[in-house]
């Protein structure tokens, strides 16, 4: 599968951004990270999280079945967009920052997975077109 494939850009972008998101949960008991960025230190909870983000973002780069590939996209932007809600339910809820550093800094992980999500409908659309084209 060559990397101009749409349905595979948006699998590695996912990939890559929820690779990034695991990292910073699996730093969870590094509490110069979260006074940083103005948030308060997570639970061990965030560990598992991280870890269950690196195994998905692993598992959406390796399927190599075409076939399944839309599909993977379609979960993938359902997921950025459940998570960018879960990130300002938790920021509107919940008692997490400790700064207005802390508000920014879940503002900009709520839009960044929303742009995933949109990133990935374009990609939608731009493999169908490809599929008519051909």
């Amino acid at each position: 599968m060559a990397l101009t494939d749409p349905l595979r850009l948006a699998r590695l972008q996912d990939a890559l951004a929820w690779l990034a998101l695991a990292v910073v949960l699996l730093a969870a008991r590094w509490p110069e990270l979260w006074d940083t960025a103005g948030l308060r230190q997570p639970d061990a909870w965030a560990m598992a999280l991280g870890a269950a983000l690196a195994v998905a973002a692993a598992a959406l780069v390796a399927v190599g079945d075409p076939r399944r590939g839309a599909r993977l996209v379609v979960a993938a932007m359902a997921l950025d967009l459940l998570g960018a809600a879960a990130v300002v339910a938790i920021a509107l809820t919940a008692d997490v920052t400790t700064s207005g550093r802390g508000d920014a800094v879940l503002a900009v992980v709520a839009v960044a997975l929303v742009i995933q999500a949109a990133f990935d409908g374009l990609m939608l659309l731009q493999a169908r077109q490809n599929r008519r084209g051909s």
